[in-house]
C-alpha cells in the first residue's frame, strides 16, 4: 500500500503562516487599507476587469511587461520595466529572490521581532537564517547592525521599513552600514513605504546592484484582494528572477486591476493622511490610558505590555474587535482602521484597562460598545 510521501527533514515540525481564522465586526488584525479603493477608484477599476474579459480565453503574456513598466512609472523617474518583477503579492516576491539567490550555501540574517515570513520563506527554500534581537525598544541602530554583520557575516539580509509587527521606522544609516559589509543581497521590504516619513530605499537600486527593494499594492493601495506586489532591482536581478519563474504566473485581470489603479494612484495619499491623523489619535488614547506604544511609522501600532497577550487577544475578539498577538510577549497590534473602528478599540482598550485594575487581568467586566 502506497504511503504518504515524505517531507523534507528540514520541513518536519514547521508550522503554517499564521493567518486569523476569527471573525469579528471590527478587524484591525491585518494591517489592511480599511477604507477600499479611493473614491473615484472603484468604477475604471470595474472597467478594467469586463475589458481583460474580452481575452480570458487567452493566456496572458509571459511576463507581465505593460505592468512591469506602469510599476516603474510610479517607483521613480530613473526606474525602468527592466528593474522591476511584478508578483503575486510582495510574498512571491521574496520566496523567488531566494529561490534564485539563497540556498543551503548562503547564510540570512534578520533582526527580530520582524516580518514572520522572512524567516519562513528561508526555512521552505533551505537557506540558513540567523535571527538577531533588535533593542528593547525594537529600534535598529547602525552600531547595532554592524556588530550582527560582523559576527554572523551573513551572504543575504532582511531589513524592513518601516518594520512589521513593531512600525519602527529604519534609519538610513543602518542600511549604509549594512552596505560596508558588502552583502551578496540585500532585501529591504518596503511593505508600508507610502505611510512613512522617511524616504524609500529605491534609490539605492541605482548604484547598488546587490539592493532588492520588496513592495506591495495591498496596503496603501487597498489592493489586499488583488495580490500585486513586486521587487525593484538591478535590471540583471530581474532578469535572474525571470529564469525561474513559471510562465503566465499573474492573471489577465489581476494585470489590469494593478495597471487601473496605477493610473489613479494620485488618489492613494489623501487615504494614507487620513491613516496618519488617525494613528496618532489612537496613540494619544493609548498613552493617555497608560498603554506603551512602539515608535510607528506604519498604519499600526504595537502596543503593550500586558501579562498575557493571548488572553489579551481573545478578551477584544469576545467582545467583537480583532487585533492580533503576533508578537513579542506581551505586546498586540492594531491597525488603524475608520475612526469608528478605532473607536470600538479605543473602548475595549479602556474598558480591559479599568476591568484589569480590579480583577487583575481576568476576562470580567461588562463588554464595551462596537
Amino acid at each position: 500500500m502506497a504511503t504518504i510521501p515524505r517531507l523534507r527533514d528540514d520541513l518536519r515540525g514547521l508550522a503554517p503562516y499564521a493567518v486569523g481564522k476569527d471573525m469579528a465586526p471590527v478587524r484591525l488584525n491585518n494591517n489592511e487599507n480599511p477604507h477600499g479603493p479611493a473614491d473615484g477608484m472603484t468604477n475604471r477599476l470595474m472597467r478594467a476587469v469586463r475589458e481583460s474579459l474580452a481575452t480570458i480565453n487567452r493566456y496572458p503574456g509571459g511576463s507581465p511587461e505593460r505592468l512591469a513598466a506602469a510599476l516603474a512609472e510610479y517607483v521613480a523617474p530613473w526606474c525602468r520595466s527592466e528593474n522591476i518583477w511584478p508578483g503575486n503579492g510582495s510574498n512571491e516576491a521574496l520566496l523567488y529572490l531566494l529561490l534564485a539567490f539563497g540556498g543551503p550555501q548562503q547564510k540570512a540574517m534578520l533582526f527580530a521581532p520582524t516580518y514572520a515570513m522572512h524567516e519562513q520563506l528561508c526555512r521552505i527554500t533551505a537557506t540558513p537564517v540567523a535571527v538577531v534581537a533588535r533593542d528593547d525598544d525594537f529600534a535598529l541602530r547602525a552600531e547595532a547592525a554592524a556588530a550582527a554583520m560582523e559576527e554572523h557575516e551573513p551572504t543575504l539580509v532582511f531589513l524592513c521599513s518601516p518594520n512589521n509587527p513593531t512600525g519602527t521606522p529604519l534609519p538610513p544609516d543602518v542600511i549604509a552600514t549594512v552596505l560596508r559589509y558588502e552583502p551578496s543581497l540585500l532585501i529591504i521590504d518596503e511593505a508600508y513605504f507610502e505611510y512613512s516619513q522617511l524616504p524609500s530605499a529605491v534609490s539605492l537600486v541605482r548604484d547598488h546592484p546587490n539592493v532588492v527593494v520588496a513592495r506591495t499594492m495591498s496596503k496603501a493601495f487597498a489592493f489586499a484582494g488583488a495580490r500585486v506586489g513586486y521587487a525593484v532591482g538591478h535590471a540583471q536581478v530581474c532578469a535572474e528572477l525571470q529564469k525561474i519563474s513559471p510562465p503566465y504566473r499573474m492573471s489577465t485581470i489581476t494585470e489590469a486591476l494593478a495597471m487601473a489603479a496605477l493610473e489613479m494612484a494620485d488618489l492613494i495619499p489623501a487615504q494614507v493622511a487620513m491613516a496618519l491623523s488617525e494613528r496618532e489619535r489612537v496613540r494619544t488614547e493609548l498613552e493617555s490610558l497608560g498603554y506603551r506604544v512602539a515608535d510607528s511609522d506604519a498604519n499600526f501600532l504595537l502596543f503593550g505590555t500586558v501579562p498575557d497577550d493571548h488572553a489579551e487577544y481573545e478578551y477584544y475578539r469576545d467582545r467583537g474587535v480583532l487585533i492580533r498577538n503576533v508578537g513579542p510577549r506581551g505586546w498586540l497590534r492594531t491597525a488603524i482602521g475608520e475612526p469608528a473602528e478605532n473607536d470600538s478599540f479605543l473602548a475595549c482598550a479602556a474598558e480591559r484597562r479599568r476591568t484589569s485594575r480590579s480583577v487583575r487581568f481576568m476576562q470580567e467586566g461588562p463588554a464595551c460598545t462596537v
